[in-house]
């Protein structure tokens, strides 16, 4: 669809539909709630001037992250990469995803979101959509995933602290399960892990570097 068509439908001028994605003030509201019902139910998406370069950030609301350190990092690096390269930032709270059928943008980044939100991106927005630290939900158009790999992290760090002779290592995880805060020695029977209260993806890196000794409640040497 075209400007024109959808102006045409909305009984409007095509400066009137230009106003309306460009968040002009002078628009009555039913106006550009017309507009943009229209824009959402023929799947209209303005064409973004070349002048514009605007990334939408999408972040989630809710304390659903597990290292919220992790999400401050990516934001500073995303704020201080993209600024410079000509980009314009736009951020939004994963729970306002209704908000970008309004938005002009050419690319989004979402960190630390639930992926199912974004099954259909690929319908509704042309951008591409890149998810930090999850993977894109089966059958997702246009949506691409940039994750840590955990177990080569796990491997390094148990690794580095053998290195070093460290004979009692640690680990602690917000997300880890209520069992996982026990200490070693004889977990309850329902945990499904033997030893120390780790999970098996941890409980394997420590038995590669082959660690004399291990306790959950240690944070280091």
């Amino acid at each position: 669809m075209k400007l024109q068509e959808l102006a045409d439908l909305a009984g409007v001028s095509p400066a009137t539909v230009s106003r309306v994605f460009s968040h002009h003030p002078n628009v009555k509201r039913e106006v550009r709630e017309r507009v943009l019902a229209l824009a959402r139910k023929h799947r209209y998406h303005p064409r973004l001037p070349a002048r514009q370069r605007n990334v939408v950030i999408i972040l989630p609301r809710n304390e659903i992250y597990p290292i919220r350190n992790c999400l401050e990092m990516v934001m500073m690096a995303l704020t201080a990469v993209l600024p410079g390269r000509g980009f314009r930032i736009e951020v939004l709270p994963d729970d306002n995803l209704d908000r970008l059928e309004s938005l002009q943008f050419c690319g989004a980044v979402a960190i630390g979101a639930d992926p199912a939100a974004f099954k259909d991106w690929g319908v509704r927005f042309p951008p591409s959509l890149v998810l930090i630290d999850r993977e894109a939900a089966p059958g997702s158009r246009n949506v691409f995933s940039v994750h840590s790999d955990e177990k080569q992290g796990m491997d390094l760090a148990v690794g580095c602290l053998h290195e070093r002779g460290c004979g009692k290592s640690g680990a602690s995880s917000t997300a880890l399960p209520a069992p996982a805060t026990r200490t070693s020695g004889a977990p309850p029977s329902s945990t499904p892990w033997r030893g120390a209260a780790f999970p098996p993806p941890i409980r394997s890196c420590i038995s590669a570097a082959k660690t004399p000794s291990i306790s959950k409640s240690s944070a280091g040497c």
